[in-house]
C-alpha cells in the first residue's frame, strides 16, 4: 500500500502532474477548485501503534477518525482536541490536513 503511493508520487513528479491528496472525500466542497490527479490514501489505513500508558497512538492516514476515537475510548481516552467531522468516513488525513 505505501509503495503503491510512493509510485504514484513519482510517476507525478517524473511527469510535471500535480496531484490530488484525497482520502474519503469529505471535504471535496470546501475551498478551491480541486486539480490534479488523485492520489486516494483510504488504502493506507490502520493504527500502527497504540501504547495506551504512554497516551501515544499512531495511525495512516486512511485511517477512519471513528476507528481512532473508538479506539482511544476502549480505553477510556479521547484526542486532545475536537477534529472537524464531515461526515461519516472522515479521516485522520483530512482531519490533520483540515
Amino acid at each position: 500500500m505505501a509503495q503503491a503511493l510512493l509510485e504514484q508520487v513519482r510517476a507525478a513528479l517524473e511527469g510535471a502532474r500535480a496531484l490530488r491528496i484525497r482520502g474519503s472525500g469529505s471535504k471535496d466542497w470546501y475551498g478551491e477548485a480541486l486539480e490534479g490527479d488523485v492520489l486516494d490514501t483510504r488504502s493506507h489505513a490502520g493504527i500502527v501503534d497504540y501504547d495506551p500508558s504512554e497516551l501515544v497512538i499512531t495511525a495512516r492516514c486512511g485511517t477512519p477518525l471513528a476507528e481512532l476515537e473508538a479506539t482511544l475510548a476502549g480505553q477510556q481516552q479521547m484526542l486532545a482536541c475536537e477534529p472537524p467531522h464531515f461526515g461519516p468516513h472522515a479521516t485522520v488525513g483530512g482531519f490533520v490536513a483540515a
